[in-house]
């Protein structure tokens, strides 16, 4: 198993950031998670840029995510579950509840074990981050894009964005 410790400079804790007009968008959604998913992808292809988007939610007891969504469902389809609890990915997102920033491909299979089929899509830079309630991590959102794509100050705002989406974990919401 790779080594579990976080690297220098790809994962953040979720930062305290002031609200911004892209939080105002998202609020405007309330819990109508279709239209925070809609809103969500056309404010992260408009500010950070995006070939591929996926939300993961986390199931602990089993140490495994399941995708709920996917922009891209040929090649990402929903349903599928992951043993991602056991992965470096996981101890950073699903325990510790910090944000990743995946620049390139070493870094992309750092943190995928199943990078392949991102590497042959060119979806090689990726933003990652919890979605959190009450201290517990509901799941994950995740953003990809050709290499080098994301930079360092793109994690925080992502990672205060992704926490508008709570209300797509709700078992009525599904």
């Amino acid at each position: 198993m790779a080594d579990i410790t976080p690297r220098p400079g790809l994962s953040i804790a979720l930062p305290d950031m002031p609200p911004t007009p892209l939080h105002a968008r998202l609020d405007a959604c309330g819990s109508d998670a279709q239209a925070l998913l809609t809103t969500f992808e056309d404010i992260c292809a408009e500010r950070f840029g995006v070939m591929l988007f996926t939300v993961l939610q986390w199931d602990p007891s089993r140490d495994e995510i399941q995708r709920v969504h996917s922009n891209d469902p040929d090649h990402y389809p929903m349903g599928v579950w992951k043993p991602m609890g056991p992965t470096p990915w996981g101890a950073e997102l699903l325990k510790a509840g910090r944000a990743v920033l995946c620049h390139d491909e070493a870094e992309l299979r750092w943190a995928f074990p199943d990078a392949d089929l991102l590497v042959r899509l060119d979806c090689v830079a990726n933003l990652s981050a919890p979605v959190c309630q009450n201290g517990r991590v509901l799941g994950v959102a995740s953003i990809s894009n050709v290499s080098g794509h994301y930079m360092s100050n793109d994690l925080a705002l992502y990672a205060t964005l992704v926490q508008y989406l709570v209300p797509v974990f709700s078992k009525t919401s599904l």
